[in-house]
């Protein structure tokens, strides 16, 4: 989550380097902050005031890079027990 608190953080550059040294996804959120450093050569998802398009947007991108299908969403919507499972 790219905020001034992300920028002002002695810590989050370096751990930025640490998840993607092996290579993991790393999905920058843009609140109120450009990417730099380790993460500017990723577009960012920009995170606006509408949470539902805000979700359609990262799971699309999820979708998009094979890391979730539609088919596993709904499943997992279909075989919760509660609220509480589901929103897990």
């Amino acid at each position: 989550m790219l905020t001034s608190n992300f920028e002002d953080s002695k810590w989050t550059d370096q751990e930025t380097g640490f998840a993607m040294a092996p290579n993991k996804l790393i999905i920058p959120v843009k609140i109120n902050i450009e990417p730099y450093g380790f993460v500017s050569r990723y577009q960012a998802l920009s995170w606006g005031a509408n949470i539902e398009d805000n979700l359609k947007k990262l799971i699309e991108l999820l979708v998009d890079k094979k890391l979730i299908s539609i088919d596993m969403l709904i499943q997992g919507f279909i075989t919760s027990n509660s609220y509480k499972e589901a929103n897990m």
